[in-house]
């Protein structure tokens, strides 16, 4: 289970690894929700992130709150949330992988997939 301090050196590590870099493409069962073809929606709330560079990241609790300008993405890592960059665990959680990422965005030279994870849009 993610706590607080384990949350803290997630964001160090995406921070460290994905600053200043500009989001190219969104996917993932979050984004997967919200696009109803039957009723028109091709779009979703994630779709703001594409060509926005990320500035600043920081974590309260289990929440990682990543920057993109005057945009904000709120991850909550639940019970069993992880993350991997380029298919890789930076750190040791333990998490366990699941077929399809609740979240992955692709920015500029890497990809940064959450798992077991909810996820929002917030204006800043």
């Amino acid at each position: 289970m993610v706590e607080g301090p384990g949350c803290k050196i997630k964001g160090e590590k995406i921070k460290s690894k994905l600053m200043k870099q500009a989001v190219k493409a969104v996917s993932g069962n979050a984004v997967d929700r919200e696009i109803k073809p039957k009723k028109g929606l091709v779009t979703s709330q994630f779709d703001v992130l594409i060509g926005r560079p990320l500035t600043g990241v920081q974590t309260l609790g289990k929440e990682l709150f990543m920057y993109f300008g005057d945009v904000c993405l709120r991850v909550h890592f639940l019970m069993a949330g992880s993350f991997r960059v380029n298919g890789q665990a930076l750190d040791k959680d333990f998490g366990k992988l699941t077929e399809t990422p609740s979240l992955q965005v692709n920015f500029s030279t890497d990809v940064l997939t959450f798992y077991k994870s909810a996820a929002q849009i917030r204006n800043v």
